[in-house]
């Protein structure tokens, strides 16, 4: 569709001005409907975009009221340039064509194979911050935030999931940020609980739409959150309850979502298995290696024994893949116990964890595993 917008010209502005100001407007508004579907999908899933950003040279549509914009309007030239306090639906379209412009931009600099930062930002982390602070300027005054404005009843909780994925994606781990500093950890894991909130919500207001795509954000967003709890503190300040808390939420909304679309069943099972292993693995080093300390820490103060340079040495009587390899037998998950070496697992990377248990999923039929995951 997009490749048809740009053979009419529809993205050229000097093209554009060429027909009469009815037939402008309606140009524009096609070509911008046509470009945000393009930018939504190849923002999430990936793909290279249908037009390149500096190609783009057509006006926003106006924001006037369609009883308005008339072939009969003689003394109007351009629809676009005339200005308007009626409250009107457009603004709904317009705030989404902005932030598709700065999801593009996200994309295009951190994921694109090519990609570079624009030669005005003097680093990586410049760009960062300006195209943080373009997309919390969005958010907090580019968007309608009441009926009255919209002039209908749209459901802002999609402005906010916008917001909640291109922040993760602005700051999560992509090609230019191979590692996530303390900001990052903390902006990821805060925005993608924001994602999980939101789908929760929708889906028990019974609102949610494009279901694949629902699918495909919310188990990125729950990945992304493992990760996030795993390699930082931030799940061990919330507590295991939080993290269960999430879980549970990512995993109602899938639930609900199987029989809509063909791959919630198996993202579902995945990611039930998934997270139950990630956050039994996390807390139980973190138990153990606090009573380790503890323990520790006692017997030095009974035998008077003091570490050069006051290094403490930490050793437990069970190490975390024992008490992990422990939790996992009372609980019948199969394709973990039957092909995961657990003696190793405190020295294997979590990246190498999950392709095993992604292997291991993908090996085992969901039909004959129903009874572990009801």
């Amino acid at each position: 569709a997009l490749r048809l917008t740009v053979d009419l010209g529809l993205h050229a502005e000097k093209l554009n001005r060429n027909y009469d100001p009815f037939t402008r407007e309606i140009r524009r508004r096609l070509f911008w409907c046509v470009y945000s579907l393009d930018r939504q999908i190849c923002s999430y899933f990936g793909r290279p975009f249908g037009i390149p950003e500096e190609n783009i040279s057509a006006s926003y549509p106006s924001l006037l009221d369609d009883a308005l914009i008339t072939t009969m309007n003689d003394d109007i030239s351009d629809y676009s340039k005339v200005q308007t306090s009626m409250a009107t639906s457009k603004v709904i379209a317009l705030a989404m064509y902005k932030v598709r412009r700065i999801q593009a931009d996200v994309v295009t600099v951190l994921y694109a194979y090519h990609g570079e930062v624009p030669r005005k930002y003097a680093n990586l982390d410049v760009w960062k911050q300006a195209m943080d602070q373009a997309l919390d300027n969005w958010f907090h005054k580019e968007i309608p935030k009441t009926y009255k404005k919209m002039n209908c009843k749209f459901n802002t909780e999609y402005f906010k999931l916008n917001y909640y994925n291109t922040k993760t994606m602005l700051y999560g781990l992509s090609p230019k940020s191979l590692s996530l500093d303390e900001k990052a950890f903390d902006v990821v894991y805060q925005n993608t609980k924001g994602t999980i909130d939101s789908y929760f919500k929708l889906c028990t207001e019974e609102k949610l739409n494009y279901t694949w795509v629902t699918v495909h954000n919310l188990f990125m967003a729950g990945m992304t959150y493992l990760y996030v709890v795993y390699y930082s503190e931030k799940g061990i300040k919330d507590g295991k309850k939080m993290a269960e808390g999430y879980a549970t939420r990512l995993l109602f909304v899938l639930k609900e979502l199987i029989g809509t679309c063909e791959a919630a069943k198996n993202c579902f099972i995945f990611y039930k298995v998934l997270s139950a292993a990630v956050l039994k693995l996390k807390f139980t080093m973190n138990r153990n290696h606090r009573r380790d300390q503890d323990q520790n820490q006692n017997s030095k103060v009974l035998l008077n024994v003091e570490e050069p340079d006051g290094i403490m040495s930490i050793s437990g009587t069970n190490s975390p893949s024992d008490s992990l390899k422990a939790s996992m037998i009372e609980d019948p998950y199969e394709i973990l116990r039957t092909k995961l070496e657990l003696k190793h697992i405190d020295d294997v990377p979590l990246d190498q964890f999950f392709d095993e248990l992604e292997k291991n999923t993908a090996m085992s039929d969901p039909e004959s595993s129903k009874s572990h995951f009801s």
